[in-house]
């Protein structure tokens, strides 16, 4: 889940996440939220808020273990980012876990942004953008592939020992799939996925938020590529990816089937 340090979220207080975590019976969260981008990164995002200031970050990690030690009776709080996988960024990557990586007690590897022609594009920005990068590209399939291969680039990449444990959203690029003229049929590649998650001993996120979006209607992954996860014994994780206290375990009980 995200907190106020998020810059596109909301100023919601890390305690009213909490109390509602316990209210809703569960015994461990970790709060993800996005890690500052790279330095020589340049957001492609309007408002340039897809990671937080750098600048927050010791902030942050002081804000956690103050909450820690005030709900330890309660709860298991983790101390968590969201960390951008961008290629041609691995070193800066590296630089920053290196770094940080050992303040972490859990983290989330994610991909939001394709290169393509030397710009990127953070496809989960809108539908608009997403459209305008399939005419970019030139094709929704392209599109699709592109993102699995920077997905595959993620899992694979020797990001050293602070690496995440886990892989976020990994359909992401779903999110906008029903304001599309057309279905893309990425079965093998998400079968590819998974396979390389359970070769690399990686955790899979069950993300929720994608059913609460109006051009989704699924979780990221749907439920078959869940169970499909479970068979292969890679170890899955439900997320909210709440931006508010409000969305926080947002469909967990539909999903919590297939967890």
């Amino acid at each position: 889940m995200h907190t106020p340090y998020c810059p596109h979220g909301t100023l919601d207080p890390f305690h009213l996440y909490i109390e509602k975590a316990i209210q809703n019976g569960f015994h461990e969260i970790t709060f993800t939220e996005h890690a500052p981008l790279p330095n020589d990164f340049i957001d492609p995002t309007p408002d340039k808020d897809s990671g937080m200031d750098f600048n927050q970050l010791e902030s942050y990690f002081t804000d956690l273990n103050r909450l820690k030690k005030q709900y330890e009776k309660d709860i298991v709080i983790s101390t968590g980012l969201e960390i951008d996988f961008i290629s041609g960024f691995e070193q800066d990557t590296i630089s920053f876990l290196n770094t940080y990586g050992m303040y972490l007690d859990d983290s989330i590897l994610s991909v939001h942004f394709l290169p393509f022609q030397n710009t990127y594009t953070c496809i989960d920005y809108s539908k608009s953008t997403f459209l305008e990068f399939i005419k970019h590209v030139g094709s929704q399939e392209a599109v699709y592939k592109l993102y699995y291969k920077t997905l595959m680039d993620s899992i694979t990449s020797p990001l050293g020992i602070y690496k995440p444990k886990r892989i976020g959203h990994i359909t992401l690029v779903h999110k906008f799939q029903h304001a599309l003229p057309e279905k893309v049929d990425d079965h093998k590649e998400i079968i590819s996925i998974l396979s390389e998650m359970k070769n690399q001993q990686l955790q899979l996120d069950v993300n929720s938020a994608g059913l609460a979006k109006p051009y989704c209607f699924e979780s990221y992954p749907a439920p078959p590529y869940i169970q499909l996860a479970k068979q292969l014994e890679v170890p899955v994780v439900f997320g909210s990816d709440a931006h508010n206290a409000e969305d926080l375990h947002q469909f967990y009980k539909e999903l919590k089937l297939y967890l």
